[in-house]
């Protein structure tokens, strides 16, 4: 499949990253520190495959080797050999994707659903 990017000034720079994400088979995340990556989680519940480093928060985000995977900081063939694995399992790796734990963790529902709980954790705790 092939696909020809426009320049087109009317398209803004989120959508196309949203369609570059739909569109990929990997994501890949190498930030050496992320408290939260948008990225990976958008990658999930697109159910397109992601492979991140070991960082901080985005370790919480991923089920390593369920929805995605985590690679170390020193394994620079980590993420070559999950890149051809992906690559070759695309319809499996695209079926595992995160999208359901993204929607039981990471949205708006779920931070709304933990706020009483958290309001009574501080005044029990003051």
């Amino acid at each position: 499949m092939e696909y020809k990017l426009v320049n087109d000034p009317t398209v803004s720079n989120s959508i196309f990253a949203n369609i570059i994400q739909w569109i990929s088979p990997v994501i890949i995340q190498k930030s050496i520190r992320d408290v939260f990556s948008l990225t990976v989680t958008e990658a999930l519940w697109k159910k397109t495959p992601a492979k991140a480093l070991k960082a901080d928060g985005i370790a919480l985000q991923i089920i390593d080797g369920e929805d995605a995977f985590l690679i170390d900081f020193h394994v620079t063939k980590g993420f070559a050999f999950r890149t051809t694995m992906i690559l070759q399992y695309l319809d499996l790796a695209r079926k595992t994707g995160g999208k359901e734990h993204v929607r039981k963790n990471f949205l708006i529902t779920k931070l709304l659903l933990d706020y009483p709980d958290l309001l009574k954790y501080v005044m029990e705790n003051r």
